[in-house]
């Protein structure tokens, strides 16, 4: 996903979190299908502070591509 920043839920999300992501940027979560992610993902982005969670890619980002969305790799940040 173009301009996408990949924070996984272990190790040091909060950290990444609060580094990486502007307080006024939409947020879009991506959680692999896993609905007990998606809702942890949720529980510590709003932790965190953040208001501003737009909505959740449904399935997974194999869907994102399959569905013939952009995806080019030099516009992947992960952490």
């Amino acid at each position: 996903m173009p301009g996408s920043i990949s924070i996984g839920l272990n190790g040091d999300y909060a950290v990444w979190a609060g580094s990486l992501i502007d307080f006024h940027t939409p947020i879009v979560l991506v959680a692999e299908g896993r609905k007990d992610e998606l809702r942890e993902s949720i529980v510590r982005i709003d932790t965190l502070g953040y208001e501003n969670v737009v909505g959740y890619l449904k399935g997974s980002i194999t869907n994102w591509i399959l569905a013939g969305r952009r995806n080019r790799e030099n516009n992947f940040r992960s952490r």
